[in-house]
């Protein structure tokens, strides 16, 4: 049901390579920062 939504919406599933846990560590560091400063600016 969640990859029949993203084909819908015309996105596309972020995976990172088997057995590589960096792969998306940046966009990971990224949201977290995000979610940081949204959380501590309020």
């Amino acid at each position: 049901e969640y990859r029949n939504h993203l084909a819908i919406m015309k996105m596309q599933q972020s995976m990172s390579r088997k057995g590589d846990c960096w792969d998306n560590s940046p966009t990971e560091r990224f949201f977290r920062s995000l979610k940081h400063e949204q959380l501590n600016d309020e």
